[in-house]
């Protein structure tokens, strides 16, 4: 398996996850990527799609019992229109379903990677 078909996989079956699995989730593949030496492309390849920050010497600078403000899912918009659903991550950052990660400002926005800003999506 590639290591592109790995974090697709990853991130396709973490976005199913709610926070508490997320976290969970987050918090072993941490400590098994401390206690391996030197790991391998495989679990790089994990590491990346959890998008677990990881410093140079293997540790982790995630904490599992940080928390982060804001739902677990949350529907948004944008100017243009366009509508997505974002999950939580462990890391407190949003992910949709085809892996636009966007950042919570802690009160009504979120920004994704192309720097559009979305808000919370009118209760139909």
């Amino acid at each position: 398996m590639s290591e592109d078909a790995i974090r697709e996989t990853v991130v396709s079956w973490l976005s199913d996850q709610g926070n508490d699995a997320q976290l969970g989730f987050a918090g072993k593949l941490k400590a098994v990527y401390e206690r391996i030496e030197a790991p391998n492309e495989i679990i790089k390849a994990i590491v990346d799609a959890v998008q677990l920050p990881v410093e140079a010497d293997n540790e982790s600078v995630i904490s599992e019992n940080e928390e982060y403000p804001g739902e677990d899912v949350v529907k948004v918009v944008n100017s243009k229109g366009e509508s997505a659903t974002l999950y939580k991550l462990a890391d407190g950052r949003y992910m949709d379903r085809i892996n636009r990660v966007f950042i919570y400002d802690g009160a009504d926005t979120w920004t994704d990677t192309d720097e559009i800003i979305w808000s919370r999506a009118a209760e139909q």
